[in-house]
């Protein structure tokens, strides 16, 4: 699942000792990168597990929802930090102990 209501075809590809899903778009180009892998680390410090006041502190945008899916918060590094509201994945508001549950691009 690369968006909401969007799916597309990927598979997992390790670099070093991390493990990324990454979907490929029809003309070969990377439509979508992720990861829940721990040991990765943006440019910011951020990873898997960091706090949303973390987030927050290295300048990233405010969390906004996306129906179906989660949140996300675009770091200045121009990865984006995937969070979740419990259940309701995208519900608002999202809970202020919220942790990183993935990191993205698209």
């Amino acid at each position: 699942m690369t968006a909401a209501a969007s799916l597309d075809p990927a598979c997992h590809v390790s670099v070093g000792d991390v493990v990324f899903t990454v979907a490929v778009a029809p003309d070969g180009s990377v439509k979508y990168i992720s990861t829940a892998d721990r040991s990765f680390t943006t440019p910011e410090g951020i990873h898997v597990g960091s706090p949303i006041v973390q987030v927050r502190s290295v300048g990233a945008s405010d969390p906004l929802p996306e129906a179906g899916w989660g949140f996300y918060a675009r770091l200045p590094s121009g990865w984006y930090a995937g969070f979740v509201n419990g259940e309701s994945l995208s519900e608002p508001p999202l809970p202020s102990d919220a942790v990183v549950r993935w990191l993205f691009k698209r």
